[in-house]
């Protein structure tokens, strides 16, 4: 028998976590059983609890994958060199994100767990743990940004992180309601806001 190789084993665990990830968004965590994502995943019980020992752990899995997106995505956006643009980018990145059509299932598992972390102390603490490395890349531009001189230096930038971060959740959470939602627009809006041109228009007296 050939010896398994390092890409042959990241193929079958995301093979296994795509499943998970759409069994968990049709039907939710609890609901939800290691059999039916072996059903989803076209794999025998056997070959899914080589790589992962429980249902917890499988959850574990996206979280630390869905960290590593996150993480990803927001680094890849970061090419402005004004704070403001930057942060700008970022967030039209992470709607843009949003609104493609192979992200339609993970929008839906995270809408479906928020409701379920309320409840259940094990998914509370995933949502509490992804939370510091995906405000993260915010907060650090605008302490880059006040360092220049091009963001106020009143402004907490954990709070503005936060801010971010919610503009991004809120959209998630329409888009995951209406998934034939365009957010295009909303990207526009944004940007309009951070960069100043969405109250740059005066009236002539």
């Amino acid at each position: 028998m050939g010896k398994v190789t390092q890409a042959h084993v990241a193929a079958r665990r995301q093979q296994i976590l795509e499943a998970a990830c759409a069994c968990f968004g049709r039907r939710g965590y609890h609901r939800t059983t290691v059999r039916d994502i072996c059903r989803q995943a076209k794999l025998s019980p056997g070959a899914v609890y080589g790589y992962f020992k429980s249902k917890e752990e499988i959850l574990e899995g996206l979280a630390s994958l869905g960290r590593e997106n996150t993480r990803s995505l927001l680094e890849a956006a970061r090419t402005e060199e004004s704070a403001v643009a930057v942060l700008a980018q970022l967030l039209e990145t992470a709607v843009g994100h949003l609104n493609t059509a192979q992200n339609q299932e993970s929008i839906r598992l995270d809408v479906r767990l928020w409701g379920e972390a309320l409840d259940v102390p094990r998914i509370r603490k995933l949502f509490l743990a992804a939370l510091p490395s995906t405000c993260a890349p915010f907060a650090g531009i605008v302490r880059e940004g006040q360092e220049r001189g091009d963001l106020p230096a009143e402004l907490d930038p954990s709070s503005v992180a936060r801010v971010c971060v919610a503009l991004c959740l809120g959209l998630q959470a329409q888009k995951a309601l209406d998934p034939g939602a365009d957010l295009a627009g909303c990207s526009r809006v944004i940007s309009a806001l951070f960069t100043g041109a969405f109250t740059s228009q005066r009236r002539e007296v």
